[in-house]
């Protein structure tokens, strides 16, 4: 009961750190895609703005610097919470591994099943590593998978090439 109740906070504190990466991926997202739409308004507009020193100026200082600022610091912090997130997975199991040894140290249970329980933490420690490391990947695509469908995308349907007799 008691390694139950551990074993839920763990993954109930696990939980909260993904779905705060996974905002942190989302802002990352948006902030990139206005950067995007910036160098794209940067190379539609590059003779007015190679003509006109003020325009330039101000476009490059109010409008494009701050979106690459923002999209910079947007992925420093997903980064660094997909980064907490899996150092918390790592320490949580030497969270569990101390709780098993301290329900040995208490008399309630047998050192050898003390002991079997504390090797399968730890040999499961590698799957839930390499699991841990491949979210940041996860998150994004989950995300831009959302981005997608907010656009008005079904990555579920076959892209069709248009009709020859319609161009």
């Amino acid at each position: 009961v008691l390694l139950a109740g551990v074993g839920g906070a763990v993954m109930l504190v696990q939980r909260m750190l993904q779905r705060r990466a996974q905002r942190y991926s989302r802002r990352w997202l948006r902030a990139r895609d206005e950067s995007f739409r910036h160098y794209r308004g940067l190379t539609e507009g590059a003779r007015e703005l190679a003509l006109n020193a003020r325009r330039r100026f101000a476009f490059f200082n109010d409008q494009l610097e701050p979106a690459i600022a923002s999209s910079q610091s947007a992925s420093t912090d997903a980064r660094l919470a997909h980064q907490w997130t899996g150092t918390w997975g790592q320490a949580s199991q030497f969270v569990i591994v101390l709780v098993l040894f301290a329900v040995f140290a208490t008399g309630w249970v047998d050192a050898g099943l003390a002991a079997a329980y504390a090797v399968v933490v730890l040999y499961l420690g590698g799957a839930l590593t390499s699991t841990l490391g491949a979210l940041p990947a996860l998150t994004d695509a989950s995300t831009a998978v959302d981005h997608m469908h907010a656009l008005g995308f079904s990555p579920e349907l076959p892209v069709r090439a248009p009709d020859a007799a319609v161009a």
